[in-house]
């Protein structure tokens, strides 16, 4: 039988529970927002958000979120892991290509590559600088 510490329990809770709700998230939107004939804009938009806020939880300080040690496996690993999807982006780019849109395929990889890091490194870079400001005003 397999024997887990106790953080690594907590750990797949915290992922699952994350997962859970991030699922959810790319559900409603793909509802919200179906993919048409053109670039899958639901899916660059949930990709890019999901870079910023990794960027968000990634750079604030443990002491700043209320619950501590759980909040990458919960935040990072589970909601963010399962609202984006770099399988669907995979999967999107070959049916541009498969029905002859391999200038809006390479739009797309452009778009989600370069969209993502620049939200990971600007959500990060900002919530540094707010970070480090309200550490330095307590």
């Amino acid at each position: 039988m397999l024997r887990m510490r106790r953080h690594q329990t907590t750990d797949l809770l915290a992922i699952a529970v994350g997962g859970a709700a991030g699922v959810l998230v790319r559900l409603v939107a793909d509802e919200l927002a179906p993919i048409g004939s053109g670039i899958p804009w639901t899916t660059l938009v949930i990709n890019v958000v999901g870079a910023a806020l990794l960027g968000v939880v990634a750079t604030l300080p443990i002491r700043a979120q209320g619950f501590g040690y759980w909040r990458f496996p919960l935040l990072a690993t589970g909601f963010c892991g399962a609202m984006t999807t770099f399988s669907a982006l995979c999967w999107e780019t070959l049916d541009l290509i498969d029905r002859g849109h391999g200038g809006s395929a390479v739009l797309y990889l452009l778009l989600s590559i370069g969209l993502g890091i620049a939200a990971v490194i600007t959500a990060a870079a900002i919530t540094g600088r707010v970070a480090t400001g309200s550490e330095a005003a307590r």
